[in-house]
């Protein structure tokens, strides 16, 4: 009975964390310490290998952060812990995670950029080996692989994903397809792991509840005030629909419309009239979303020419231009949303939200929406001055 309590005490430590500790499981120390041994015990005795710490980090980040040299090693964690931890890693990518997160934490150990015929093939020995793995998940961004290529705008993993079972029909919680999340990709995908990992469990229970796109009013309240990852990634796909947006082109990234006609193309064009949640088209999302008018207004006739419905309203009564009209304000955007077919859609200029707002008021809310902008500029200004 002795032994047996303590093997029940034993198995219950290695499956709890260690609260004077951060929170570290036996895996975490395991990890940071490169101890492939102790690792493959703790898995032979079904410990968790993905459980969170207090900071919300599994072993995984944790030792990611340390072999990538984004901290120092603490001395807490025993003899000053290793630096190299590729063996560490590379057990727990193989033991504890998806094909897809194979893939997607692999890139932040790989040196430099793969071209895209070497990031293809990566991709496709990882997947014919695991084959019920190509529409897996990467839990830290709670999307399947296929979204974040189309969001990279990886052209060639695009293709052969969708000739090898990937998803192309995949929707998230909130409706949206991969037409809507290509209009997202300034939400940039490649942030540091840090800031993947979100405060604590019910923020990271949140996020899965709300998919990939986030919350709706949260996606309204960040479009007039962009970060950083956001207009880095907007000005690189800015150049025109189809600009190589100043990739190389061995990197195989393509512009976003290029991406975008293939996506039409691969589903036939029936992409271009799904809702999502909100009730909302691609071609809303698109007005709504992309960040430079010129790239907007080229990515919306590429939809247009599809067969997308121009004149369809939200579950607001809002309509493409209304979206155009706040996002981007008057100009040639709306001029070719109001020409009658062949040269334009033919919107109704005339038409009235739900709330019988019509065109001036998205008008007007662009105008209050830049003089905010302007007036939050030379505050900053002011504060720069002060500081001299």
């Amino acid at each position: 009975d002795k032994v047996k309590d303590m093997t029940r005490r034993e198995n219950d430590l290695l499956r709890t964390a260690d609260k004077n500790r951060d929170g570290w499981t036996l895996a975490h120390y395991a990890a940071v310490q490169n101890n492939v041994s102790a690792l493959t015990w703790l898995k032979g005795e079904g410990a968790p290998l993905r459980q969170r710490s207090l900071q919300n980090r599994t072993p995984l980040h944790e030792a990611m952060r340390i072999h990538q040299g984004r901290i120092e090693v603490s001395p807490k964690r025993g003899s000053g812990g290793a630096r190299d931890l590729k063996d560490a890693i590379e057990f727990l990518l193989q033991n504890a995670y998806t094909a897809a997160e194979r893939l997607y934490y692999g890139e932040g150990l790989t040196e430099g950029e793969e071209d895209a015929q070497q990031r293809v093939q990566t991709m496709e020995r990882e997947f014919t080996a695991h084959p019920d793995e190509v529409n897996s998940m990467i839990e830290d961004l709670e999307l399947p692989w296929i979204v974040y290529c189309t969001q990279e705008r990886r052209l060639p993993d695009l293709k052969w994903l969708v000739a090898h079972g990937g998803d192309i029909a995949h929707r998230d919680n909130s409706g949206h397809t991969l037409l809507h999340l290509l209009f997202y990709a300034e939400e940039d995908l490649d942030t540091e792991l840090d800031d993947l990992i979100p405060e604590n469990d019910g923020d990271h229970q949140q996020q899965q509840q709300q998919g990939a796109g986030g919350d709706p009013e949260a996606r309204k309240a960040r479009r007039h005030q962009p970060d950083a990852a956001e207009a880095s990634a907007s000005a690189s796909a800015s150049a025109s629909a189809s600009g190589s947006g100043g990739r190389e082109a061995s990197s195989g990234i393509a512009s976003p419309g290029d991406v975008l006609e293939f996506l039409i193309e691969a589903t036939q064009g029936e992409l271009v009239y799904a809702r999502n949640t909100d009730g909302e088209t691609p071609a809303m999302v698109c007005a709504d979303r992309v960040l430079d008018p010129s790239l907007a207004l080229d990515l919306l006739k590429i939809l247009h020419k599809a067969g997308a419905d121009m004149k369809a309203v939200s579950a607001d009564g809002v309509t493409v231009p209304m979206r155009l009209a706040q996002s981007f304000g008057d100009g040639p955007w709306l001029e070719w949303a109001f020409k009658q077919p062949p040269e334009g859609p033919g919107c109704d200029r005339e038409a009235k939200d739900f709330k019988g707002n019509d065109l001036s008021y998205y008008l007007a809310v662009y105008a209050e929406n830049e003089m905010d902008s302007l007036s939050s500029g030379d505050e900053d200004e002011d504060d720069d001055d002060d500081d001299i």
